[in-house]
């Protein structure tokens, strides 16, 4: 039984520092090659989740930004309460086509987080590991 949740935490710990890492290299290539303009919080877009959960709220800042005369405007991802309409934000848009673009505050979120969450399940790994290898205990 300990081999199977050894085999498990490794798995998943493989996973998520597989995520963790594409995410980082992605993130790096939008920061090192996309531009960097002002923007502006237009409007506040709450609605309901059409997934698993159809009672929660989803809410995200939509953000207008003006690259060479030409205004485009996009759905962020990542809200906080903090944000107010009219409030500026950092946006990176890629120059070969403006009109694709991503917030850079919260920039490297998705690989931190992965990266947290692979490294609770390594040290759980660990742990066992030790316990059934070096003090032969089994449950």
């Amino acid at each position: 039984m300990i081999q199977f949740f050894l085999v498990l935490l490794a798995g998943v710990s493989l996973i998520l520092f597989t995520v963790m890492i594409v995410s980082f290299v992605r993130d790096t290539h939008k920061r090192n090659h996309y531009s960097e303009c002002t923007g502006q919080i237009e409007r506040i877009w709450k609605r309901r989740n059409p997934g698993d959960d159809p009672g929660k709220t989803l809410v995200s800042p939509i953000v207008t930004y003006t690259v060479n005369g030409e205004t485009f405007e996009f759905v962020g991802t990542t809200y906080s309460p903090k944000i107010k309409i009219g409030q500026e934000v950092v946006v990176l848009y890629d120059k070969e086509d403006p009109s694709k673009a991503i917030l850079k505050k919260g920039l490297y979120f998705t690989p931190v987080f992965t990266g947290i969450v692979g490294l609770s399940f390594t040290v759980a790994f660990i742990i066992l590991a030790v316990i059934h290898f070096v003090f032969q205990i089994s449950f």
